[in-house]
């Protein structure tokens, strides 16, 4: 009897596989029609239930503030902040799209990533069809972007302005002309020559962006424009998938059409005018893992708006998803119910020379058919993830429509299987910042902390110049072996909770500096002169305090056996220099030289007093800061320089990357910052692989150079006839100097200036950082 049980496995087996079928597209039987049927009744109950997270005004005659439509709704505000990346797998996305009816196209896009990474494109094609892109594409894996949450990297930098109604863009950076199909391998080399094996490397060019996009049109979320019908579709092709599986597969996110308007620098040309319109898009989620995939989006002649998507599994290809909407001119919100786009069909499946140059797609909206021919235009290959796990191409498209014609953008994206040739990068860790609340908890802050502490890198507690320093003193301790050693002097910061004691422990002191805000309200300059004179007056006067000054000598007990034998640098920190638009560099007091315990609380009084000179307060309010600021102070040891000076990793008047400059004169750096004497300049050609290369050196006169003199403080001493004719570095110096501002850069991601000093036996120092957020 064994062919019975023969018989009946085979049978049961027949009938499993039989039923496995009914579930699925490929063979749409009953049982497929009759999931189908109670999806779109699960799904339209499901989304009774949903939180409107966008559009969701108060339309009442009595509305709250908050929903009344001026500015965006708390929730939408919630939607446009970065998400939290909560697995290596997590990506938090912002692409920014944008194209004109005379061939110009912009597409920028950062993808927020874990432990200081980002996937970071940005395509620029001007109306002659010349296409730039980032030096490095196709690859767009980036390593020790900006860990401040937001959207930055390799000079990109994408800004909200407002919420769900104005964004920035800004780019200062190196682009390509042209692109590459292939990834060349990054050298690692660091020599000055190896820039001349680039045989392309006259491609590489400076370009600027600085654009604001606009909203137009209502945001549309991602799951709420995609219609019953083929979201049930999906679900009915996979029986084991329930809608919010689904979603967190897919990504949440939303879309939102605008207009780009702004100014456009190549190559040191005159700025051009541009005016783009296209989506804006944030998504984020689980990155997208293989598979593959088609976008377009079309705005056409007459206002109307078209989003076409469609995806398709990794596991099985014939499990796809497809999704859409047209949204009219008048901002009617239409979802696509059937569309004959097949994202298994695509160009990025043919060769090169096999592929179409157009696509013809069907879809249905509000029961009428439309027709849309799509001509494709030049072809930009970029590749996504760490290490590659999605391969796309990018086209600028012409449509014409059965109802009208216009222009837009299609990308095609498929699963990546060969084996990436980018190199394992990783970034710098990120150093946690303890959060210190100087308003509402100033008796448990530090009135005193060393560079090495961690509560150092508080910009609300030792402001812009003393947090740079701390994360300094940090990144020095992670450098690689072949990469250039530094020095940061030891030393401590006065905090802006020790201001705020001397304040309160003052009432005299508290009343001059409100009469200084309360006349930066008022456009009277001799009012806030006058006010700005009597609070330095009084605050240079007044003694610091016992509670501080018991903290300060503590601290300073700890950090050096004898203040009268040891010649100290006192700067102002400023808790709001350094900021985005905006460095206060050189605005408040340095006092150098300085010994013992009376000079020092002396030069202390007079940095908080500095602060609050005419000059520093109009800075700030002419740049809408605030006039009465916090502020730390900077106590570093004193490096007895034989060289010193500047160095900027961006030029100083132009702020092009493309080079690094160093100012340098002999002995302290002050001759070089204060203008007293003419130093030698330095410039220092920045590669975009990151090698450096010498480009010139200008002699200055050097007359004098700045000295400590032995009882404390500095003089100006005249410099030799034979060391005026020299150079102040020499070729070798020049380019580890070089290297170190650029590891610099790199760790605090973002342009730096920075004092150094080079000692005897060529130890090189940093003694102060200025940082400057506006270039990504």
């Amino acid at each position: 009897m064994w062919w019975w049980w023969v018989l009946v496995v085979v049978n049961t087996v027949l009938v499993a596989w039989l039923i496995h079928l009914a579930f699925f597209t490929r063979w749409r039987g009953p049982w497929y029609w009759l999931r189908w049927c109670g999806l779109v009744v699960e799904v339209w109950l499901e989304r009774l239930t949903w939180d409107k997270r966008l559009n969701n005004y108060d339309l009442s005659a009595n509305p709250s503030y908050d929903y009344c439509g001026i500015e965006a709704t708390p929730t939408e505000k919630d939607l446009e902040l970065p998400k939290p990346l909560i697995t290596d797998r997590h990506e938090d996305e912002m692409c920014i799209c944008g194209v004109d009816r005379e061939g110009r196209l912009l597409v920028a896009r950062i993808g927020r990533l874990t432990k200081r990474r980002a996937s970071i494109l940005l395509y620029l094609r001007d109306q002659q069809g010349q296409v730039y892109t980032l030096p490095n594409q196709p690859d767009t894996s980036q390593v020790n972007v900006s860990s401040d949450g937001g959207w930055r990297g390799s000079g990109l930098a994408l800004i909200p302005v407002e919420a769900m109604r104005c964004w920035r863009i800004k780019f200062n950076g190196l682009m390509r002309r042209g692109w590459r199909e292939q990834y060349v391998t990054e050298g690692c080399n660091t020599d000055e020559n190896d820039d001349d094996d680039d045989h392309d490397n006259n491609n590489i060019m400076e370009v600027r962006l600085d654009l604001l996009w606009r909203g137009m049109a209502a945001p549309v979320e991602l799951w709420e424009g995609t219609s019953l019908r083929l979201l049930a579709h999906t679900l009915a092709q996979r029986p084991f998938t329930s809608l919010p599986a689904l979603r967190s597969e897919q990504g949440d996110g939303y879309e939102h059409w605008g207009s780009i308007h702004g100014t456009v620098t190549l190559d040191n040309d005159s700025p051009v005018i541009w005016h783009l319109r296209g989506p804006r898009r944030h998504r984020w989620g689980l990155s997208p893992s293989g598979g593959g995939g088609l976008q377009t989006y079309t705005y056409f002649n007459n206002g109307d708006l078209l989003c076409l998507r469609g995806h398709f599994s990794t596991h099985d290809s014939t499990l796809s998803t497809r999704a859409g909407y047209l949204q009219r001119a008048a901002g009617d919100l239409l979802p696509v119910t059937w569309t004959d786009l097949d994202p298994r069909q695509h160009p990025s499946h043919s060769t090169l020379s096999s592929r179409p140059h157009y696509l013809l797609l069907k879809f249905t909206v509000g029961g009428q058919l439309y027709e849309t021919w799509h001509q494709l235009g030049e072809r930009m290959p970029f590749y996504t993830g760490d290490p590659w796990v999605t391969s796309h191409d990018l086209h600028p498209t012409t449509v014409a429509s059965s109802h009208s014609y216009g222009w837009g953008i299609t990308l095609f994206s498929r699963g990546y299987t060969d084996l990436c040739p980018v190199p394992e990068r990783e970034s710098l860790p990120t150093l946690t910042v303890p959060q210190i609340d100087l308003q509402d908890d100033i008796d448990g802050a530090p009135l005193v902390v060393t560079l090495d502490d961690p509560r150092c890198r508080s910009v609300d507690l030792v402001g812009g110049k003393g947090a740079s320093l701390a994360y300094l003193m940090a990144y020095k301790e992670l450098l690689d072996p072949d990469q250039e050693e530094y020095e940061v002097p030891p030393g401590l910061v006065v905090t802006a909770a020790a201001w705020q004691k001397q304040l309160q422990a003052h009432p005299d002191l508290m009343q001059a500096v409100r009469a200084v805000r309360q006349a930066a309200t008022l456009s009277q300059p001799a009012s806030l002169r006058d006010a700005c004179g009597r609070a330095v007056e009084v605050c240079s006067s007044t003694k610091v305090c016992v509670e501080v000054v018991e903290a300060l000598v503590e601290a300073t007990e700890d950090q050096w056996d004898d203040l009268n034998k040891c010649s100290l640098a006192v700067r102002s920190s400023g808790c709001s220099e350094d900021g985005e638009e905006a460095s206060a560099a050189g605005q408040n007091e340095t006092f150098l030289g300085v010994r013992g315990r009376e000079q020092l609380l002396a030069a202390l009084a007079s940095c908080w007093a500095s602060v609050f000179s005419f000059h520093s307060v109009e800075y700030r309010r002419q740049r809408s800061q605030d006039v009465e600021c916090g502020v730390g102070v900077v106590v570093q040891e004193m490096v007895r320089a034989e060289a010193a000076g500047v160095v900027f990793t961006a030029d100083p008047t132009t702020g092009s990357p493309a080079t690094i400059t160093i100012t340098a004169n002999y002995g302290l750096g002050e001759s070089v910052v204060s203008g007293s004497s003419e130093p030698d300049t330095v410039v220092v050609k920045r590669g975009w692989r990151g090698n450096l290369k010498l480009l010139s050196v200008s002699k200055g006169a050097k007359t004098t150079k700045c000295v400590l003199k032995d009882d404390g403080g500095t003089e100006e001493v005249e410099v030799g006839e034979s060391w005026r004719q020299g150079e102040v570095l020499n070729r070798r110096a020049a380019l580890k100097l070089a290297r170190v501002a650029d590891y610099v850069q790199g760790s605090l991601w973002r342009t730096t200036g920075h004092r150094i000093c080079s000692s005897r036996g060529g130890r090189r120092s940093l003694a102060t950082v200025t940082c400057h957020h506006n270039t990504g």
